[in-house]
């Protein structure tokens, strides 16, 4: 088997997955070109796929065939199509970690590499001991989930010190060390990104960036809180089944369960409008249009809750649900005082939805590094 399987995204709800060489010969092979899917329907049907037979057009380029379209078939004709038990074992062998990607993790937005052997654990694990700066090239590299997923798979041995030990040749506190790292960079990453992409106004690039660290949106809160969807539905929906409303996060507190949605604008949306009079400004339609959509939402979700949760697995409590808007940049767009005062005054004020920047949540990340970091003053 390959020691690792890469899937790169075709759409939010398929990634394509490499190429299953079945049969190889000199000069033609047959393959198997795998897409993994989202199926509401049924969760566990999620890897489908064709067979494809190839030509060698250069030393390492191939051709798909010309394809033969089963309606076309005659009255009397038919194809038959035989796999030998060792390419059907090969077939069986490569997809089978494909179900495993998708139940922990379903369709990721991007390019992904995901690591299938232990020892490719241990060389990784053993190149950030060595040089604990290493990590910060690795995950550059790999992405996030190189580390993370190979570690979700070694907790699960990790009650046993003399398996760990045997795989990696290292002790617990050695582990205990590159989980701390692991830690950091991750969120040192997260930081990175919103330096780099701190003006970037495309929403459906927020709500990816989220969706894929959901675990960024947890500092948006004061108190613990788990993910449980995005795009979630919260009812809305008229007689004629349209205009349902979706929020674009819903978590819930991790003690209490009780609900909190959380919707996203962009740091590029204004936060202010032009100044009103006796310089004060007003309030950006964009802002106070995102408040009364969250409002709207949370009061969607609280009637209709009874017939939503009957139909979630998820333990959902619906009991006065927190609402969260982030938006705009306050250290690019707040530059006087009177907007200072403007929007501290407007959002202390408000009851039912906290509203917090880009910029905000980002620096109370950083914040906690630092504490992390022992980098406090």
């Amino acid at each position: 088997m390959n020691e690792s399987i890469t899937l790169k995204s075709t759409s939010l709800n398929s990634a394509i997955a490499d190429d299953i060489v079945l049969r190889l010969n000199e000069n033609t092979r047959l393959i198997f070109r795998p897409l993994v899917v989202n199926n509401p329907n049924y969760p566990a049907e999620c890897v489908k796929g064709h067979f494809i037979y190839q030509r060698k057009l250069k030393a390492t380029e191939w051709e798909d065939t010309k394809t033969i379209s089963l309606t076309n078939l005659k009255a009397g004709d038919g194809i038959s199509f035989e796999l030998k038990s060792k390419e059907l074992f090969t077939l069986i062998k490569h997809l089978a970690p494909l179900y495993k990607i998708h139940k922990a993790h379903g369709v990721l937005f991007g390019e992904h590499e995901f690591i299938l052997t232990s020892q490719n654990l241990a060389n990784v694990l053993k190149q950030i001991m060595s040089q604990p700066s290493n990590i910060y090239s690795l995950l550059n590299n790999y992405g996030e989930k190189l580390l993370v997923d190979n570690f979700k798979w070694l907790a699960k041995n990790a009650g046993n010190p003399e398996i760990v030990s045997k795989i990696l040749g290292m002790d617990v506190s050695e582990l205990n060390e590159i989980d701390s790292l692991i830690g950091v960079a991750r969120i040192r990453n997260a930081l990175d990104l919103w330096e780099k992409e701190s003006s970037n106004a495309d929403e459906d690039f927020w709500q990816r960036c989220f969706c894929e660290r959901p675990w960024i949106l947890c500092h948006a809160t004061s108190f613990p809180v788990i993910f449980i969807k995005g795009k979630a539905y919260v009812g809305g929906k008229s007689i004629d089944n349209l205009n349902g409303n979706v929020i674009d996060f819903l978590y819930k507190n991790k003690l209490t369960e009780n609900s909190v949605l959380i919707e996203i604008k962009t740091p590029a949306t204004h936060l202010l409008n032009k100044k009103y009079r006796n310089n004060s400004y007003s309030i950006s339609e964009e802002l106070s249009g995102g408040i009364n959509q969250l409002l709207s939402y949370r009061d969607s979700l609280m009637k209709e809750s009874a017939n939503l949760l009957q139909k979630s697995q998820e333990d959902l409590k619906v009991y006065y649900p927190r609402c969260i808007l982030l938006i705009g940049n306050f250290s690019k767009e707040i530059d006087s005082e009177e907007k200072r005062f403007s929007f501290e005054s407007f959002r202390g004020e408000l009851k039912n939805v906290e509203v917090i920047t880009f910029d905000e949540l980002f620096a109370r990340i950083d914040h906690i590094t630092n504490i992390i970091e022992n980098k406090m003053d």
